[in-house]
């Protein structure tokens, strides 16, 4: 992955502001911003519609290219970092995000369809893959945990399965520590809560699997599979429920 596509869009936009500079589209001190000069250009007509179909174009072109452009992957550049920063701001400071997405909508979920962004096969698959989890209803869970148990399932529904897991480690240390009114490790929590009857034999094997596995990830930056994703959260999905089920 390069930063060629970044400059292309760049490239274009230029193209774009010198066209409707020749245009006379631009103000004065727009001109001058763009170090395009302040006088305007007397072109025939057969010029201007010429330019007007380039315009026309290169749009197209300028807002393709912002559509296809990756917005995840690392980039390889062999520019520093006050030039790469220049290229950002170029790409993000003339875009009114909100207003993009409107207007190319159809666009946007068109190319994005097959992809990983809009695999919808897969996202629907894993949202049904997912058992609904359970509390009494006089159970009172903390904001914070019951925000980050939702985000959890939302990021294994959307393919984010290192992150689904990392979170559900994060959910059982929190609620642990808010049980045990205890700021230990999480392993000494889980240890802790089984000593104390706060959860079961089962459960302290199930936690300790589920630390386990997030520590591939925060010590070792393993990739993790679908498969420890769904265990993981079916093992907090019965944990959640042993602690405001039953």
């Amino acid at each position: 992955m390069s930063h060629s596509e970044d400059t292309n869009i760049i490239d274009l936009a230029c193209k774009l502001i010198r066209i409707d500079a020749i245009l006379g589209n631009l103000s004065r001190q727009d001109r001058i911003d763009a170090g395009i000069g302040s006088n305007k250009t007397v072109i025939t007509i057969e010029e201007k519609h010429k330019l007007e179909h380039d315009k026309i174009n290169l749009m197209k072109e300028y807002y393709s290219s912002i559509i296809e452009l990756d917005r995840v992957c690392i980039k390889r550049t062999p520019d520093k970092f006050m030039s790469v920063n220049f290229l950002r701001n170029g790409l993000l400071n003339n875009i009114d995000i909100d207003e993009f997405f409107n207007d190319y909508k159809s666009e946007i979920f068109e190319y994005h369809q097959d992809d990983e962004l809009l695999d919808r096969a897969t996202f629907i698959c894993n949202y049904y893959t997912l058992k609904p989890p359970y509390v009494s209803s006089d159970a009172k869970i903390p904001d914070n945990i019951r925000n980050i148990y939702h985000e959890s399932r939302w990021c294994f529904v959307f393919c984010q399965y290192n992150a689904s897991i990392v979170l559900s480690r994060t959910i059982i240390e929190t609620v642990l520590q808010q049980k045990l009114k205890d700021e230990r490790s999480i392993k000494d929590l889980i240890d802790v809560a089984r000593d104390r009857n706060v959860i079961t034999i089962g459960m302290r094997w199930k936690l300790n699997k589920v630390r386990l596995i997030a520590n591939k990830i925060l010590h070792k930056a393993d990739v993790l599979t679908k498969k420890e994703a769904l265990s993981t959260l079916d093992s907090v999905l019965e944990f959640i429920e042993e602690m405001y089920l039953n």
